[in-house]
């Protein structure tokens, strides 16, 4: 094979060969270089360096010298240096950059030796007796000639098995969690904790190791064990230190980096560098257990998990077929798995690289190591197109693999924070174990040492994710801030990477990358069940017959109480059928006629209510208090024509071209029966049309049938379990749609409706009171207004408030850190077109849990479907959007056919025997996820709509002003 043919056959599979002072340097990620590529470099190395030395593209490095007499105490900083300096003196010291090596001592071990063995790698590597100091022109490495150095030692060789043990991981601890001090110390200490064998005479121990990352990395962890066991060796036999001389010193190579890299070769590669990270996400999408801490917490955790050994054996076969490594393919499943529990496409990952391009590197202990930006975008037509993007990824990040991160971080103009690594907060790497080998012997009486088996957890990331190949298969090491997630939560990410890695293994390279998914078709069935709310038969009647039933049930029952006075329910059935036969016999109004209802809180807005329906019409509630502008462009949108109202506001409708009918004149319906009007009416007839906001900065209307009434008081019926003994608090206004639920939910149930006073929603203490003199039992109310309320469990102790119901934001888990034994607070979730809600979540007692409080479980006919951008079911814990169908689903917008087609979507996992899976979904644009516990939490919105106290708001509505009254009342 011709060396350009092998050049490029390298690159393919991101293997980079170059020539550095006559020697051949390979680099590439771990696995890339099977044996048979090793073999084949090997074959043709003279070929290649002929080549390489010859060809005019490869770039020159300038080569690293001893440095000038000026530099030889005072040398500048590396790049990486000033980066753990800056994080250094902002925490005040720290041990989060403490690299610790632990070794297993079987056999007496010569402390004499060891010290004298740890004082040669002391002078050998100056970066170990270097410190830190300030100067005119910022911080400098000052080299030290001679400093102490002896290694501390502890004795637990007298306690029993149990105590000692641990005592043990108290003194490995207390080492691993000391700073350095890098003004003062030895970048390197060292610590022997003798242990014995019971009943011997064999002694044995633990000797750690614990160096500064400022001083050293993995590499240097490495070098220090096997240089240790070389000198302990040589000079337990009496024989001189058998390391050859450094050419070069840490200080050389940091002093070589400010002048080599100020030249064409940083700005080709910052440029490079801006460009591909140009916009990208500050932050990962993934959804946290808790609001991220001002400041990065120090508590971490750690699991580990086997690869399955049959797909760890396929990796490698699978990567070669597409031209990657199997680092790279885990990295782009990795990438894929994080987009699917994020919601985001736009992927950032950080993975280290060794950065030892010249060979009088490689013997040095330092702070070598490099982190290089993988920034992906996992939207891709297949997922050989995908495979290819990610290869360009990593192609391209390792030709400019020269730019320190901490110059690329400035460069870029990063906005610091703490709490939040920039750039990446999630590692990426895939190594071999460093350290020596199983019992590697010390060639002295039986002496031997060995990797001590001690999982040692540091957190410098939101998640770092390790690949290990092994014997048997990978194994992944997941280490990730406790603050941030739960344990449950990273096994379900491992699970879903195996997933992934087992999808991308079996698909051929042609597969629609939209139609891979997380679950298998047995887990999507499951899933899709626990999904799907109870099943209830429903009534094919009109909902206000079943008013009508419960007023021959509970004639003298009171059914609507205010401060004007009470109806019981046979006055108030009789009223609404005296309007009813009013408006079909003067107004023609019959099945889906609209009829404007503008009315303050009175007995008059039920009897309106009431009375619409029953002669077969809609209403439409037009709130007294709206702008006029609002106002007439719903009367517009309508084409109202009759408006029922009173005398104190009847004047606002004037202007507008509609017949008012003024509902405090009882006179004008006297003469009309009493009786239940006769109007033929299927389910599917308009109850109501309520407006919401609109994208466009008008309002929509959207419109409910008598179905999705009837299938909402069956859901109140099951989750509030409301009796005729309940007095229900009425405190919404009527163009808010709990306003339904206040009256659905009691008047089907024969209870009381207790209209509040206008001054019961400006304070606590009104509100407490006007419970307390009408003993309230069942209340429902904007989750803004509950927060504001923070009633004590003495004070729900002194009311007869069983039941408060609360939606339109997410509930703060302080505001039910507390509740009375007794006492259900239900947090809802739905919007307008799903008729009142979609979702519950009951808490009982007091809530405590971590994450935020649920938005729960889907209402009965009810499906609360977490669905990717592809329409496929995400997982637990994997965020999507979520969709609605089921009987809920509002009939769509009045008069807006193209967004009624745009927001209720085709079902593709419509089932006609199952009533929760409708024909139609709805989509929300709210991110949400399952969790373990099957309950839905809200997540976000996936657009620019926001709330505000409840009410769903898009900003072009802002501009227009037409929200004022909405932004103010939200009751």
């Amino acid at each position: 094979m011709k060396p350009q043919q092998l050049v490029s056959l390298l690159q393919e599979k991101l293997i980079l060969v170059s020539v550095s002072d006559g020697s051949l340097v390979v680099e590439a990620e771990k696995g890339a270089v099977t044996a048979e590529i090793a073999q084949l470099i090997r074959e043709n190395k003279t070929q290649l360096l002929d080549y390489l030395s010859d060809s005019e593209t490869q770039p020159k490095r300038q080569a690293i010298t001893p440095r000038t007499e000026q530099y030889q105490t005072f040398a500048p900083l590396s790049f990486s240096q000033r980066r753990l300096w800056f994080i250094d003196q902002l925490q005040q010291g720290s041990a989060q950059y403490n690299m610790p090596a632990l070794l297993t001592v079987t056999g007496k071990l010569d402390l004499a030796v060891a010290e004298r063995a740890c004082q040669a790698i002391i002078r050998r590597h100056e970066v170990l007796r270097t410190v830190l100091v300030d100067s005119e022109n910022g911080a400098r490495q000052h080299i030290r000639e001679n400093v102490a150095f002896s290694i501390s030692q502890s004795d637990l060789s007298t306690l029993d098995i149990s105590t000692r043990s641990q005592q043990l991981d108290t003194l490995i601890d207390e080492e691993l969690n000391t700073p350095f001090d890098l003004t003062q110390d030895v970048m390197m200490r060292a610590r022997y904790i003798l242990l014995a064998h019971p009943g011997t005479a064999q002694q044995d121990g633990v000797l750690l190791f614990n160096m500064h990352h400022i001083a050293s990395d993995g590499w240097s962890i490495e070098l220090l064990s096997q240089e240790f066991l070389t000198l302990y060796r040589a000079f337990a036999k009496g024989a001189a230190n058998p390391l050859p001389e450094l050419t070069i010193q840490y200080a050389d190579y940091a002093l070589w980096q400010q002048t080599w890299l100020q030249e064409n070769v940083l700005e080709t590669q910052l440029a490079y560098w801006q460009e591909t990270l140009a916009d990208a996400p500050s932050v990962h999408s993934l959804p946290l257990k808790q609001p991220r801490p001002e400041e990065k917490q120090s508590a971490a955790g750690c699991q580990s998990f086997s690869l399955d050994s049959t797909l760890s054996q396929q990796l490698g076969a699978v990567a070669q077929r597409h031209q990657m490594s199997p680092f790279m393919l885990v990295h782009s499943a990795l990438s894929w798995v994080l987009a699917q529990h994020s919601n985001q496409q736009d992927i950032l990952i950080g993975t280290p690289v060794a950065n030892r391009m010249q060979s009088e590197l490689e013997p040095l202990i330092g702070f070598f190591v490099n982190n290089l930006v993988l920034r992906t975008q996992t939207r891709h037509a297949t997922l050989g197109d995908y495979f290819a993007h990610v290869r360009d990824v990593h192609r391209n990040a390792q030709a400019n693999q020269d730019v320190p991160f901490e110059q690329l971080v400035e460069r870029l103009n990063v906005e610091r924070s703490l709490s939040h690594d920039p750039l990446f907060q999630i590692m990426l790497s895939m190594d071999s174990e460093f350290g020596v080998s199983d019992q590697a012997d010390a060639g002295l009486d039986g002496l031997s040492f060995a990797q001590y088996e001690r999982e040692i957890v540091s957190l410098k990331y939101d998640i770092d994710i390790d690949i290990t190949p092994q014997d048997e298969g990978y194994t992944l090491r997941w280490t990730y801030d406790l603050a941030l997630f739960e344990p449950n939560y990273i096994e379900t990410l491992n699970r879903h990477l195996n997933r992934a890695l087992q999808l991308f293994c079996d698909s051929a390279a042609s597969t629609a990358l939209a139609q891979l998914t997380l679950m298998d078709k047995q887990g999507q069935q499951a899933h899709l069940a626990q999904l799907c709310g109870p099943g209830v038969p429903l009534p094919s009647t009109p909902v206000h017959q079943l008013i009508e039933t419960r007023a021959t049930q509970s004639d003298a029952r009171i059914a609507v109480k205010s401060h004007e006075g009470t109806l019981n329910y046979q006055q108030l059935n009789e009223r609404a059928n005296q309007l009813a036969h009013y408006l079909r016999a003067e107004h023609q109004v019959g099945p889906d006629t609209l009829v404007g209802l503008c009315v303050g809180r009175s007995l008059e807005m039920m009897v309106a209510v009431l009375g619409i329906l029953k002669a077969g019409g809609a209403y439409v509630p037009l709130d007294p208090d709206y702008p006029q502008e609002r106002l007439a462009y719903m009367v517009e949108d309508t084409g109202l024509s009759v408006v029922l109202t009173q005398q104190k506001v009847a004047a606002m409708l004037s202007n507008f071209n509609v017949t008012s009918v003024l509902l405090d004149d009882a006179s004008q319906f006297a003469g009309y029966p009493i009786s239940n009007p006769d109007v033929a009416l299927s389910p599917e007839n308009l109850a109501y049309v309520m407006y919401t906001s609109g994208s466009t900065g008008n309002p929509k209307g959207v419109m409910i049938s008598h179905h999705n009434l009837i299938n909402f008081a069956a859901n109140c019926e099951q989750r509030y379990e409301i009796t005729e003994a309940d007095n229900v608090l009425q405190f919404s206004t009527m163009n808010f749609d709990i306003f339904v639920e206040e009256w659905l939910a009691t008047l089907t149930q024969g209870a009381t409706l207790v209209l509040r006073d206008d001054d019961v929603s400006l304070s606590r203490e009104a509100f407490i009171a006007f419970c307390d003199s009408h003993a309230i039992s069942v209340a429902s109310l904007p989750t803004a207004f509950w927060h504001m309320l923070a009633l004590s469990e003495t004070e729900l102790e002194a009311l007869a408030l069983r039941l408060v119901i609360v939606g339109g934001e997410a509930l703060d888990k302080q505001s039910v850190a507390a509740l009375k034994p007794g006492f259900v607070l239900l947090n809802t979730y739905g919007p307008t077109e799903t008729t009142v809600t979609a979702s519950g979540y009951a808490i009982s007692g007091g809530y405590d849990a971590p994450r935020a409080v649920p938005i729960g479980r889907a209402n009965v006919n009810t499906a609360t479907l977490v669905l990717s951008e592809q329409l496929t079911l995400c997982p637990p814990g994997v965020v999507g959007e979520l969709y609605i169908s089921g009987q809920c689903l509002a009939s769509g917008y009045l008069h807006q056919p193209a967004l009624t087609a745009e927001r209720f979507i085709d079902n593709p996992y419509f089932d006609p025997a199952n009533p929760a899976l409708s024909a139609r979904l709805y989509k929300t644009g709210d991110l949400v996820r399952m969790g373990a516990d099957g309950e839905i939490e809200f997540v976000g919105r996936s657009d620019d709509q926001v709330k505000i106290r409840g009410f769903r708001v898009e900003l072009g509505e802002i501009e227009t002003q037409l929200m004022s009254h909405e932004l103010v009342e939200s009751a």
